[in-house]
């Protein structure tokens, strides 16, 4: 997405208007690339910077997000400076993607001082550092002791100096006049963002085409030059043009893509205007912002549990291989028999037996141990036969242990999905230790004593929860619901247990089909164009022989076949 200077310049003038002069009340770091800060200028906003390298942004945010119960030392380190503090002024540093957030706020000694948070939105090397008046680094939430891609220092007393930028001032109109000139353009929008700083390439194409000019002359004239140059003039100062429309681009089942300062056509025709860029960034980043973090706090799990899974599913495999080694056990009893009654026709030496099979009426080459004695031929087998006999019993019984053992495995790898806080994760973190996944695990008895709570959501007036991992869909099955209540799972896909609470009236055709899709997308069917969900009332489930969380057996169900993000405007906003 362009988040490139065009964008930050006219979010930051944005952002001018709505929280210069407003004091900073609260500040939190709930994640370990992130900062919120909570601004109150006549109404309160919620201000999110994050140096994420992925996902890099500063805007107004109506997220929120779970807090660290011990605050880490960045925000600890801001808390003492700027709290409290007033917000003067919001500026561009070195006309490029790094915004200067300017505070007045009184300091140990109760005079008043300035401070500077300095937000590098710029990829991999993201940073947010907070500076005093004289600019000397503090504190930053990212410490380099050297960086040899911006040949600088990022610790606390060193002097702030802006990343080097090798490319042309896209502010310095004259320079930029004399590059067009001068230069063997080739593709337009290319050498544009190749020699202006912070242009992405989709905003120089879609000046480009603004402007009127064919993208593939390798030359301009006056009159083309003059129509370009007022073009980037115009996006320069984009907030003030009647042109000025933040838009976010849709893509496949209206997932929100990019953001854009205008909709820009040279991609696509399908956008959503919003009335500001901070609507625009925070609806198409709070769906990536959320998968982004549930990945990186579940990255070790996923890791462990995929492990684990192979390892048990090798092991099961060599059961299923010893399995077929059993199917001889019929053989080694019937050898054993031939041989003691044919024994008197056997001499010693001699290496196999023919004889009559008058299990299959047919005749049978039985092979012999010529260093065994008839008899003792006879035992071997019958040995063998009671060996392979107690094999089998036991590889069956493994064999029913690891397929019931995957069977749960997937049930997580299922809900590993949808757990989003802290605690969320300890109890995925506790159900891997239960299943032998996890070899150590950290008891805290504050979380202990909390429980995480299942989605929540109100349709048609009926309430409809779903569970985030088995311990909750355990809860809701088989202690919450009641015997009318209505239960819901994906049809042969792993997956989260829904319950719509109906009291003692039955839900209409419209609350089961939302529900329906709700519980889907909780499962493994999210990827799926259109799948199936099981649903019937909870008198009709039942656990497992077997007991183990979330395995359920249940009858007498019906289905609706739908689409699994058909209400994604709604999952996005719990």
């Amino acid at each position: 997405m362009p988040n490139d200077y065009i964008t930050i310049k006219a979010l930051s003038k944005e952002l001018k208007n709505l929280i210069v002069g407003g004091k900073i009340e609260k500040i939190y770091e709930p994640e370990k690339d992130e900062i919120n800060l909570l601004i109150h200028n006549k109404a309160k906003f919620t201000l999110v910077v994050s140096c994420n390298a992925e996902n890099p942004r500063i805007n107004i945010t109506k997220q929120k997000k779970e807090n660290p119960i011990n605050a880490p030392m960045f925000s600890m380190r801001l808390r003492k400076e700027i709290q409290g503090g007033i917000i003067e002024n919001i500026s561009l540093v070195n006309n490029d993607r790094i915004i200067d957030i300017e505070i007045k706020a009184r300091n140990e000694l109760r005079d008043v001082v300035t401070y500077h948070i300095i937000a590098e939105m710029m990829g991999r090397y993201s940073n947010i550092m907070l500076l005093n008046e004289k600019l000397i680094i503090l504190d930053a939430i990212k410490t380099i002791s050297y960086d040899t891609a911006t040949k600088r220092c990022i610790l606390p007393s060193m002097p702030y100096t802006p990343p080097p930028n090798g490319k042309l001032n896209i502010e310095n109109i004259d320079d930029v006049k004399s590059l067009l000139q001068h230069g063997n353009l080739g593709d337009l929008a290319k050498f544009l963002a190749s020699n202006l700083s912070g242009l992405a390439i989709s905003t120089a194409l879609e000046i480009v085409k603004v402007s009127g000019i064919d993208n593939s002359k390798t030359a301009l004239c006056d009159d083309e030059i003059s129509s370009l140059i007022d073009t980037i003039k115009l996006f320069l100062d984009i907030n003030d043009s009647d042109m000025y429309n933040p838009s976010v681009l849709r893509g496949l089942n209206d997932s929100k893509t990019d953001y854009f300062v205008i909709p820009y056509t040279t991609l696509s025709t399908d956008f959503e205007n919003y009335p500001t860029l901070n609507e625009a960034i925070d609806s198409c980043l709070i769906a990536k912002d959320r998968e982004l973090r549930q990945h990186e706090k579940t990255k070790k799990l996923r890791s462990s549990l995929k492990k684990f899974k192979n390892k048990n599913l090798r092991t099961l495999q060599k059961a299923h291989e010893k399995l077929i080694e059993c199917d001889k056990i019929e053989l080694y009893r019937k050898y054993g028999e031939f041989i003691t009654n044919s024994i008197y026709l056997i001499k010693r030496g001699q290496d196999t037996l023919k004889t009559y099979d008058y299990y299959d009426n047919c005749e049978i080459i039985v092979p012999l141990n010529t260093l065994l004695s008839p008899q003792d031929n006879a035992q071997d087998y019958y040995k063998r036969y009671a060996k392979l006999k107690r094999t089998k019993d036991i590889v069956v019984k493994q064999i029913a242990e690891l397929e019931r053992l995957i069977e749960i495995i997937n049930n997580i790898d299922a809900s590993i999905d949808n757990c989003y806080s802290s605690q969320d994760i300890y109890e995925l973190e506790r159900e891997l230790f239960r299943i032998g996944a996890l070899k150590r695990f950290k008891t805290d008895k504050l979380k202990e004593r909390r429980e995480s709570s299942p989605y929540i959501y109100n349709i048609n007036g009926y309430t409809l929860k779903v569970g985030k991992n088995n311990i909750q869909n355990d809860k809701l099955t088989f202690h919450s619901a009641k015997a009318n209540d209505i239960w819901f799972h994906a049809k042969n896909f792993h997956g989260s247990h829904g319950i719509l609470y109906v009291g003692d009236t039955y839900p209409d055709d419209d609350t089961l089909r939302i529900s329906a899709e709700i519980v889907l997308f909780y499962s493994k069917a999210r990827v799926s164009n259109l799948a199936e969900c099981d649903y019937t009332e909870k008198k009709n489930v039942k656990k497992q022989q077997n007991y183990s969380l979330g395995l359920v057996n249940y009858t007498t169900y019906k289905s609706i076949r739908s689409i699994p993000n058909a209400h994604r405007e709604l999952l996005e906003n719990e």
